[in-house]
Parts: C-alpha cells; structure tokens; sequence
C-alpha cells in the first residue's frame, strides 16, 4: 500500500473519530439536562387539548401559551404545565386573573401573564366595536411581540340580552387571515378563526372577521419570561 493510500485512510479514521467523539459529547449533554432534545413543535397536537368544561376556556387558552413559550425556551418538560397547575394560581372562583405568576422552579419556569383591554365594552352595553381595523392593528403588534401566542377573548351581549363569550390562543396573522388554537374544539389544529368555536356559536355564527373582531375585547399575553433558557 502507496504512502499516499495510507495518509488517505489515517485521515479518514481521524474524521470518523472526531465525529464518534461529538456525538457522544451531544448525548451526554441530552442526559445531563444541558441540552434539551424539544418533544414538540408549537403545533404539535399534543400541546393542546379538549376542554373540560365549557367554561374553562380562558384558563385552557393560557395554558396552550404557557406550553409554547416554554417549548420556545427550549424545554421538554412543558406537559408539566397542566390546567390544574394554572387554575391553582391563575384563577379565582371560576375567574381568570388579569395578572398572575406561573412558577416551578424544579422545572425552570417562571413567567408572569397580564392582561389588556382592546375594547372597552361597559357590561350592560349592546354596542359593538366600529373600527375592527383598529383590533387587528392591536393584535398584531401583539403577536410579533409575542410568537407564542396571545389568548384573544370574545364577549358579546346582543339586544336580546342573549350572551355570548369564547377564547382562544391567536397565534398568527397573515392578511386577513387570522390563525387560533381553539380549546372548544378536539383535533388540537391551528385552525382559522373564522372555522373556531366563536364563528360557530348559536348566537354568533358569521364567516367574517371583521365580525368577530368586533367583539374581541382582551387579550392575555406573556408580560414576563423568567423561565430557563435551554439549548441557546
């Protein structure tokens, strides 16, 4: 065998060394918890679920932000983030809070949610947003600063008195095209918002978003991310 052959091969063996020795590095790093291999994508279906009750809509929607933003800082550990863990701090008498902290340190999160008015609507009025242009505006300065999502509450209250409320986590626009994760809903898919539980309600039903955004009124979104960052 040539010397030339030779130096071909001791190169060869050095590359596949070094490549048998990164990978172990990686593997090691997995198991120590410095790396987290991501057990799912913001859409992943498993990351949201059927509510329980009809009313725990809002709580439901949090929890499907709280769940991506923790997927967002890299963690594999964001199905500890349950209904109940939130209900505990988040809610009070069947409530939501306009602010609260959700916390676990032995899993690396901490993060503070508020809450904003997008539309002031007093409780006995019938009278509905006239400037839906100026809500989406709202919402999508909202979502480029919050890729996670925010959870977009709608209520309405017709001259029928009859009500009418829903939420969902928004998670994009594009044109008029606006993008939810429904909890109302059991496939767990980004859907339109026009194809969600409020276009679809009895008293509500309409194919246009200009309609509905008519009726949204608050959103809640991530004000605080304390949470751990892995694998950055």
């Amino acid at each position: 065998m040539s010397n030339k052959m030779n130096s071909t091969m001791k190169n060869v063996r050095q590359v596949i060394m070094k490549a048998l020795m990164v990978l172990i590095c990686v593997i090691t790093l997995m198991q120590t918890g410095t790396i987290s291999a991501q057990a799912a994508t913001l859409n992943d279906t498993s990351v949201h679920f059927y509510q329980g009750k009809t009313s725990n809509c809002v709580l439901d929607s949090n929890v499907f932000m709280l769940r991506r933003k923790a997927i967002l800082d890299g963690h594999d550990n964001w199905s500890t983030i349950t209904e109940s863990a939130v209900s505990k701090v988040g809610t009070t008498k069947g409530s939501m809070l306009n602010t609260y902290t959700y916390k676990n340190t032995s899993n690396g999160f901490s993060m503070t949610v508020n809450a904003k008015t997008i539309y002031s609507m007093k409780s006995n009025s019938y009278k509905k947003n006239s400037n839906p242009v100026s809500v989406k505006k709202k919402l999508q300065s909202e979502l480029k600063a919050h890729p996670e999502g925010v959870v977009l509450y709608i209520f309405n209250r017709s001259s029928t008195k009859t009500v009418w409320q829903h939420a969902v986590l928004l998670t994009k626009i594009d044109g008029d095209k606006f993008y939810c994760l429904d909890p109302g809903l059991k496939n767990g898919k980004e859907i339109l918002l026009t194809k969600s539980v409020i276009a679809n309600s009895k008293h509500a039903r309409t194919t246009s978003i200009h309609e509905i955004l008519k009726y949204s009124i608050k959103v809640w979104y991530i004000k605080t991310d304390r949470n751990t960052k892995i694998g950055r």
